[in-house]
């Protein structure tokens, strides 16, 4: 049997620890500045999934975009099922109204402007990237490093000559598709793509990149501030994702990764880990109803408190969850079964 990749459970937790973090602080805080790493971490620790699965192995592509689309698509929409009715239901209560009513269909679309709730737009990256990570998988078989980095840089400069000459407006529906889209997908496939030439190296190699990319950080970081009167704030290059921002991603990412890489966790922090790594997407979904519900009723303005709350609320409702459903799992048959692990226990 293969043994688990701890680092990339480990990247998960930290990757969960980090949103509901993101969503109970202020923006203007310098902690929410600083974990501004976690949305790309994820999105690219989803890619490196599927490389270690199909690793010297044929892909079968029909299957493989029928799973993950039935795999991120099925169970969001379940959740936002979910949502739409508890906020209603909550709302019709407490005699508030329901604010979603506009909102439901550019939802389920997982777009992300003022006519969705926002937090699914992830959906769409991971879905994005997920379906042209074959064709960066044949790329990188292909061809050699040398070559496999000097296309990524090309596409790299294509896409920032884009968004700096080529900016996009909301007045049709080409110019949001173009955004929506094509302006998110290429900055995380780009990331990809290098983090499966770093993930690869030894530790020393490690070392040195690391020194590299601090070196370009801090590069970037003084030549925009001498330049521009820029500040530490790379959530302003997020949407979309831009030099600084995806260079303090891979920064602290790698970081994070060599730290972690040769960690052995005692079977305790294993389980914990493969909780919250087995059951993310849900943990995800749950912390978003909690956090509106609290938003909604609850006048919180610490935002240590709400983090707390938030957190523990979710992991509690997340353990029930699945023993709800390992616990009727057994009254159905294996077809059945497949079908509700893929909904509930994601």
């Amino acid at each position: 049997m293969k043994k688990r990749d701890q680092s990339i459970d480990i990247m998960r937790l930290i990757w969960l620890l980090l949103i509901i973090l993101a969503h109970t602080i202020s923006p203007q805080t310098l902690i929410f500045q600083l974990r501004n790493f976690d949305v790309p971490m994820m999105v690219v620790i989803s890619g490196m999934s599927f490389f270690l699965s199909n690793n010297n192995r044929k892909i079968d592509l029909k299957w493989y975009y029928i799973k993950r689309i039935v795999r991120l698509i099925l169970p969001t929409w379940v959740f936002l099922s979910i949502f739409f009715i508890i906020t209603y239901l909550i709302n019709y209560i407490t005699w508030n109204n329901f604010l979603f009513e506009w909102k439901i269909i550019w939802t389920f679309l997982l777009f992300q402007w003022a006519t969705s709730i926002w937090y699914v737009w992830i959906i769409r990256v991971f879905l994005l990237v997920a379906l042209i990570n074959p064709l960066l998988y044949k790329i990188y078989n292909k061809f050699n490093k040398v070559i496999f980095i000097l296309i990524l840089l090309i596409i790299y400069i294509i896409y920032s000559l884009l968004i700096n000459y080529f900016p996009f407006s909301w007045k049709n529906i080409g110019d949001i598709f173009i955004h929506q889209y094509i302006y998110y997908l290429i900055p995380y496939w780009i990331l990809s793509g290098f983090w499966i030439l770093l993930v690869n190296l030894k530790l020393k190699n490690r070392l040195i990149w690391i020194w590299l990319l601090f070196s370009i950080l801090i590069w970037i970081l003084f030549s925009k501030y001498w330049l521009d009167n820029f500040k530490f704030f790379p959530q302003d290059f997020k949407y979309p994702a831009r030099d600084y921002y995806l260079i303090w991603w891979l920064f602290i990412s790698f970081l994070i990764s060599t730290v972690f890489i040769k960690i052995n966790l005692k079977w305790f922090f294993k389980s914990i880990l493969e909780f919250f790594s087995s059951f993310s997407l849900w943990l995800y979904f749950w912390h978003i109803i909690i956090l509106t519900i609290i938003n909604s009723n609850l006048n919180i303005n610490n935002w240590y408190k709400k983090f707390i709350i938030v957190l523990f609320i979710t992991i509690i409702i997340m353990y029930i969850h699945k023993r709800f459903f390992n616990y009727i799992l057994k009254f159905f048959k294996k077809k059945t079964q497949k079908n509700i692990k893929i909904l509930f226990l994601t």
